[in-house]
């Protein structure tokens, strides 16, 4: 009877490791359609129940899309790291309004009727040692904890990758969060299965404009006690040089604009260049985003661009994301002044923190003039799906402008 129940027991353990070499391999044959399902052979001997996944473009509104993002990362991360508060009016703005037709890398998983996972993305030209190349920036990658082990997210990679080398892109520019351990993404797509290239490891500008509300949200203890013990003088905003004209941005600057961050743009290694239909949408959006411009003699010559974006972690603040930052033309007083005038402007619409991904260009004088402070590197810059042998140059590139999403 020993002996059978260890024979038994063997067996059973050489039917489990078969069927998961099986399913490593089902995982990849079965991403090549949108609309292919995925038996989760294990997940059926051991429950009875056939469980399947099925890969197609998202067609649903906005809100619930906000919902499962933002709601799948608060019970993956609470308290342990701040998730970014996508509302229903940010993703129409980047990706799900009505001027946005084209939502081929909008992949949603579904289990039945169920939305699990998500992995978003958006087109765009990118700059790369001097091409001009078509590709995509974005990620929003969210699986919920109850179908993690059924190579969700390896689904969503691969048809994502799919989806890109069809339309012979370039690849897809992302982040991977470093700032928390609790943080899934790094170990997902270090994985080696997900054509993921590290370009290097970037870091943020942060600048406090409410210490009480920042320190009562953060969890490091090095911040609370830092912002308790600075005079609160220094979380005030300078005034700007009157002789510096600023003002808000108007339709017929669009022109001036795209030319300003495009040439920005192609003195870096690696950017995203931005079309005329897609900066109009991301200069302006009432509620939500905004855009200060800098005019000399009748002309434009930089301008600053802004979003809101709530953050949870202890409680939920309100940040203000600079996305670009066109000043290479910029002198430094009329670059502190443009740096104050906005930060007035996210104080009045009750911004607690601000937050800029380094770029290229960035004035570091006028930056640390205005009380930014540069943080640790909290998240390595990745391009998904590269359809080129682009190792050497990749880890090369220094100068970088991509936006933070």
């Amino acid at each position: 009877m020993v002996r059978l129940a260890r024979q038994a027991s063997y067996s059973w353990k050489f039917i489990l490791l078969t069927l998961k070499v099986c399913e490593r391999y089902a995982n990849f044959e079965n991403t090549v359609l949108v609309t292919t399902v995925r038996p989760t052979v294990l997940g059926f001997l051991l429950t009875g129940i056939n469980v399947s996944i099925e890969i197609r473009t998202y067609e649903g509104d906005s809100q619930s899309l906000s919902q499962f993002v933002v709601n799948t990362w608060l019970e993956t991360y609470r308290d342990q790291m701040s998730v970014p508060d996508w509302t229903a009016e940010y993703f129409d703005w980047q990706m799900t309004g009505p001027d946005y037709s084209d939502r081929e890398l909008l992949l949603t998983a579904w289990k039945g009727n169920d939305l699990v996972g998500s992995m978003l993305a958006m087109p765009f030209d990118l700059w790369v040692n001097g091409k001009q190349l078509e590709g995509a920036h974005g990620s929003w990658l969210a699986v919920t904890p109850e179908v993690r082990r059924d190579g969700v997210g390896l689904m969503l990679s691969n048809e994502m990758n799919r989806r890109q080398h069809e339309r012979n892109y370039y690849g897809r520019l992302g982040y991977a969060f470093l700032g928390s351990k609790q943080s899934l993404g790094p170990r997902f797509w270090k994985s080696g299965r997900t054509n993921t290239k590290f370009v290097r490891r970037m870091y943020l500008w942060a600048r406090v404009l409410n210490s009480k509300a920042v320190s009562g949200w953060t969890n490091k203890k090095s911040e609370k006690i830092a912002m308790s013990l600075l005079p609160q003088f220094i979380y005030g905003v300078g005034k700007p040089d009157h002789d510096v004209l600023i003002r808000a941005y108007e339709p017929q600057d669009l022109s001036a604009c795209l030319n300003l961050i495009n040439t920005q743009a192609k003195k870096a290694d690696l950017a995203v260049l931005w079309s005329e239909d897609r900066l109009n949408k991301q200069l302006s959006y009432p509620g939500l985003a905004e855009t200060l411009v800098v005019e000399q003699e009748g002309k434009v010559i930089g301008f600053l661009n802004f979003h809101l974006l709530g953050l949870f972690l202890h409680g939920r603040i309100t940040s203000a994301i600079i996305d670009l930052f066109a000043c290479e033309n910029l002198t430094a007083r009329q670059a502190s002044s443009l740096l104050a005038v906005s930060l007035k402007r996210m104080k009045t619409l009750n911004a607690d923190l601000v937050l800029m991904r380094e770029f290229a260009a960035q004035p570091k004088m006028a930056l640390l003039k205005s009380r930014f402070i540069p943080q640790f590197s909290d998240s390595h810059l990745m391009i998904n799906g590269i359809r080129e042998q682009e190792d050497s140059f990749l880890s090369k590139s220094r100068k970088i402008q991509i936006l933070w999403r």
